[in-house]
């Protein structure tokens, strides 16, 4: 009895090792290779624990960074978001729906505000459609705040356009091919009032 009592904690010991041994290995596979993995916020950080970037839905997107403080966004979409080696939010790419239609944009920034945007809008109904790309000017003062737009190449509902504006953000100049093909050139003043335009008809 006693001979077949050890053999069985033999046995015993020998099983449980060897599910161990599987379960770490098990874990091991699962740490190196996924299928399919479902998550609501992605950090991804650098070797000291600070983030590079995060993905996520628009539920749990972080404010964004300036010199460790936060601050709040116009809007909160889902999509994934850069940050520099010193914290600060440096781009991203966020899909929103806004009152126009479904808006996506990937926006590199400068400092302290946006500084070139690559972006499409287009309604539900297809009623509206706008895809392009925005320049802005840097803010030299470093405030913090919405960008002054100076450059805006567009096609927009069929007419594709490029609008320059000065410094104030006012349109001055506008080059555009309308849906049936005609092109034209807009010289405006600094109001907004068209004071020269070249058309082919």
């Amino acid at each position: 009895m006693k001979n077949t009592s050890k053999t069985f904690l033999v046995i015993y010991s020998v099983i449980v090792t060897i599910g161990l041994v599987l379960s770490l290995g098990a874990f091991k596979n699962l740490k190196d290779s996924f299928e399919e993995i479902d998550v609501k916020k992605l950090n991804i950080t650098d070797e000291e624990g600070n983030k590079i970037m995060v993905l996520t839905n628009k539920e749990r997107m972080p404010y964004p960074i300036l010199n460790g403080k936060e601050y709040e966004r116009d809007v909160n979409p889902s999509g994934f978001v850069l940050y520099n080696d010193k914290g600060n939010e440096v781009g991203g790419l966020g899909i929103v729906n806004a009152p126009e239609g479904e808006k996506i944009a990937f926006v590199l920034d400068y400092s302290t505000v946006d500084g070139i945007a690559m972006y499409k809008t287009e309604s539900s109904d297809g009623s509206y459609v706008d895809a392009g790309f925005s320049i802005n000017d840097a803010n030299p003062e470093g405030q913090i705040g919405d960008a002054v737009n100076r450059v805006d190449l567009s096609n927009r509902n069929k007419t594709a356009g490029l609008t320059l504006k000065d410094a104030n953000g006012a349109d001055r100049l506008k080059l555009f091919v309308q849906p049936d093909g005609t092109p034209k050139i807009q010289f405006l003043d600094e109001n907004g009032n068209v004071v020269n335009e070249l058309s082919e008809k």
